[in-house]
Order: structure tokens, then sequence, then C-alpha cells
């Protein structure tokens, strides 16, 4: 007997006679013809080689086999039942759950507005960030940890598709009374001649800002290392240095003693966008958004160009 060859037809049909103990009601509940219902219990029988139910013109009853065989048949059908129902509430964005890993500088920026919206149009969907650096947003979207990433382009594209959407321009942070105050725009051959508070190594803003002293010529020196953007405030603060950060990074950087100015000659910048799986398939929750994320940083394209 083959396991496939059982149709959740069959067990319906069973189970309505278990539970109403006669063919004409059960066949009414579950919108079947008598004939058909004793025809699915019939080939039920036949496939188990088992007497399920034993009947004459009167009764209908469960023999030992069949009472066995009631509890594993309910079992089976809840759980599709349960299935069936959380797949079309997915589908229907009434429930579910959406995992996004992505930088925290674009929280504020992009994902603020992108969850308010969404809250309100999906109440019943929940929203779970995942805020890293940019490797640890690739290996999230690789290993299915999360639907989608929103971080700059990865090093390793295998199997990873990068959208690019949007250019966030690096800055210099500095203390008021710096001289960097009387410029409107600072080169980049002058901030390397500061004393410098950078991210660690691991993170993305860090290395692209390494690329760009190096193709400059002029060797990195760090005066200060910090993991987390508002150690790097508190130490510009202090006075401890300078620190080169990019323009979504400031908007989590507040603080009434720091200004900062756009960095030049040349302009430094880092491409931010989607990462996601190579040929996957989102759930419609998930998909939806993602073309929130995708819409709100079109707008912010589209505004800094202007």
């Amino acid at each position: 007997m083959s396991v496939q060859a059982i149709t959740l037809r069959q067990l319906r049909a069973f189970i309505a006679v278990a539970k109403h103990g006669n063919y004409t009601r059960a066949a009414e509940h579950i919108c079947l013809s008598q004939p058909a219902l004793t025809s699915s219990i019939l080939a039920l029988e036949d496939l188990l080689r088992l007497r399920l139910i034993d009947r004459d013109t009167r009764n209908v009853e469960l023999t030992d086999a069949g009472k066995e065989f009631l509890a594993g048949a309910q079992r089976v059908v809840n759980e599709l039942d349960f299935l069936i129902e959380s797949t079309e509430s997915r589908a229907g964005l009434r429930e579910g759950e959406v995992v996004v890993a992505c930088l925290p500088s674009t929280i504020e920026t992009v994902l603020g507005p992108c969850l308010t919206l969404f809250s309100q149009q999906f109440p019943g969907v929940r929203i779970r960030i995942r805020d890293v650096n940019d490797s640890e947003i690739s290996s999230l979207v690789l290993s299915r940890d999360c639907d989608f990433g929103i971080g700059g382009r990865p090093s390793e594209r295998k199997a990873v598709v990068f959208l690019p959407l949007y250019e966030d321009t690096f800055h210099v942070l500095f203390r008021r009374g710096h001289r960097f105050e009387q410029l409107d725009t600072v080169p980049l051959a002058e901030v390397l001649r500061e004393r410098l508070v950078l991210q660690s190594i691991a993170t993305g803003m860090r290395q692209l800002f390494e690329g760009a002293a190096a193709r400059a010529g002029i060797k990195l020196e760090v005066h200060c290392e910090a993991e987390q953007l508002s150690t790097l405030t508190v130490l510009v603060e202090k006075g401890l240095g300078i620190a080169p950060v990019t323009s979504f990074c400031l908007s989590l950087m507040p603080s009434p003693y720091l200004e900062s100015r756009v960095i030049t000659a040349p302009l430094i910048i880092r491409p931010l966008g989607i990462i996601s799986r190579e040929g996957s398939t989102l759930f419609p929750a998930a998909e939806k958004f993602r073309l929130l994320v995708k819409m709100t940083m079109d707008q912010l394209a589209a505004a800094k160009r202007t």
C-alpha cells in the first residue's frame, strides 16, 4: 500500500462518519453525495487492507483498527488545514513575518518611513529588523535568515543580487571651532592630515574610506577606532579626532557640538541598495515591503539630484 494513494477526501469522509455515526449526516457535513462518501470509505479501507467501520442498516461503529486510525487521520487533516489557512493568510497579507537585515544608518532615513506606512496597511504582519554591518547582511541573506537586506555593494557577489538605488556621500564630522568650519567642502587630502576616528575594519564604510585613501597615495593613520556610531560621536566631541562618515550615518550622530562637511577631491560614494538571493521568490508580505523600500530609496535619490 502506498501512503501517497490516500487522498484528503478519503480522510475527511472517514472522520465525518466517525464524528456523526451516520452516513447521511456525514455526507451532508462535507458536502458529498452519500454514494461518493461510501465510495471514499471503501477505497480507503481497500488501500489500508483494513476494515475501519462496521456497518449495518441501523448502526455505524468504528472497528478497533478504525479507532486507532482515527486519531492519526484527524491529526493529519488538522495540520494540513492549519498549513493551508496559514499560507492563505500570508498570501493575503493578513499575517506573517518579514525579516530585513540592514545597516543601522538606513533605519531612520529608509526603514522608518517604510515601517510606518507598512504597519498601517498590514497591521497583522510582523517586521523584524537585523541591524548589522555589510558582511553580516550578505551572510544573513545567503543563509535565508532574512528575506532581503539593505546595505552596501557586497564584496562577495556569488549567489547574491545587488540592486543599487542610492549614492551615499562621505562627510567629515568635527567639533565646532575646527578649521574645517570655515570651508564649504573639505578635500580628502586635508581630511587625511588630521587625527582620524574610524569604525572597525569589518565595516563597509571603513573599507571604502581606506580604499579612497590608498588611491590618493596617502597612508591612513587611525588615532581611535570604535564599533558604534554613538561611540564615534563621543570621541569626536571629546576632541580625539575627526570622523569620516556617510550622510545616512549623520542622522544617527546628532550633537550640538559637532559640524560636518562633504568630503571632495574626490567625492567618495557609498552605493546602497537592496541585497537578495539570486533566483529567490519572496512571500507576498516580504515582496510588498521590498517594493516599499525600493520606492523610498528611489525617492531619496531623486530628491538628492534636485
